[in-house]
């Protein structure tokens, strides 16, 4: 019995994209459309593949393999044409990256630079997104890696390398607490607190530590840009928690400071470069990861907490 791979591509979209509406706008085409293809593939196959009744897209055992499936043969053949391209010496390619918010600065931008000067037919993309949404882009091999910040436990991923990156509250020089050599989750509190949105790992883990603590978030400001959370810091709105990965590379710095936190799990933060288990990346994608660690250990102004 064969598989259509076409009707089996409608499955794998409807899955990954969460519904039948999205998969059809993916597609061009109308939600029944999508609908009628997997109906299709599981009368060919004798096998219910989506469970009915559902608003959203959930598969039943038989539809996790197919998708596995569908995905590891997606593997395999990007792994082949990696070959190939590795034996014609990286002449063309792809790589894609998933990168955490608040982790895209001047760093990757310059080791991209050096990497398109020896390899200019490699074609590289670099998508800046929250940290669940990098995970599952990871897993679902829609990235060949990812950085990303504190990143949850996940059994499908693997820590190719990670480096400590404890968040610092930042404030201008002129603030009340630049006197202090450290400040304290209270501390922290009692004065106005800009703060990204919550699908950013800082805040979620923020969150966390408040309800544990019995303290209250009450940020005066919220944004979903760290561009605008320096921003606000620097025009005396706020202070705001950020990591040395933006902050030695964000241009005129020399009115902030970056304090420590007197707080276990706020000091212990790192950023981690995670790709799928199992999977082998390509050497274009491989080269690339490596130019990213080397360039991060030798840069020494990721461990400076003053600019």
């Amino acid at each position: 019995m064969e598989v259509n791979d076409s009707r089996l591509r409608y499955l794998y979209e409807a899955e990954r994209r969460g519904t039948m509406r999205a998969a059809s706008e993916h597609f061009n085409v109308a939600p029944s459309s999508v609908s009628r293809q997997i109906a299709a593939l599981e009368r060919e196959l004798g096998v219910s593949l989506v469970e009915k009744g559902r608003h959203t897209v959930k598969l039943t055992e038989a539809g996790r393999l197919l998708v596995d499936y569908y995905r590891e043969r997606n593997g395999r053949y990007e792994s082949l044409m990696a070959a190939l391209d590795d034996v014609r010496g990286m002449r063309t390619g792809h790589v894609r990256v998933a990168v955490g918010q608040a982790l895209v600065n001047s760093l990757l931008a310059r080791v991209i630079d050096r990497y398109r000067r020896d390899w200019p037919g490699i074609r590289i993309h670099v998508m800046e997104v929250a940290t669940q949404q990098v995970i599952s882009l990871i897993s679902q091999d829609e990235v060949h890696f990812g950085l990303l910040l504190n990143p949850p436990p996940d059994p499908q991923l693997r820590d190719r390398f990670h480096f400590a990156q404890p968040l610092r509250v930042v404030m201008l020089k002129t603030h009340p607490l630049a006197t202090r050599t450290s400040v304290t989750m209270k501390d922290l509190l009692s004065v106005p607190l800009v703060l990204p949105t919550g699908n950013f790992r800082s805040r979620q883990l923020l969150e966390e530590i408040a309800v544990h603590e019995g303290l209250e978030l009450d940020p005066v400001m919220t944004v979903s840009s760290i561009h605008m959370l320096v921003s606000c810091i620097r025009s005396g709105i706020g202070v705001g928690l950020l990591t040395n990965i933006f902050l030695s590379y964000e241009p005129h710095t020399e009115d902030l400071i970056a304090l420590p936190i007197e707080n276990a799990v706020l000091s212990s933060f790192s950023v981690h470069a995670m790709t799928r288990i199992g999977r082998t990346l390509p050497k274009s994608a491989q080269v690339l990861l490596d130019m990213v660690e080397r360039a991060i250990r030798e840069d020494t102004r990721l461990g400076q907490y003053e600019f």
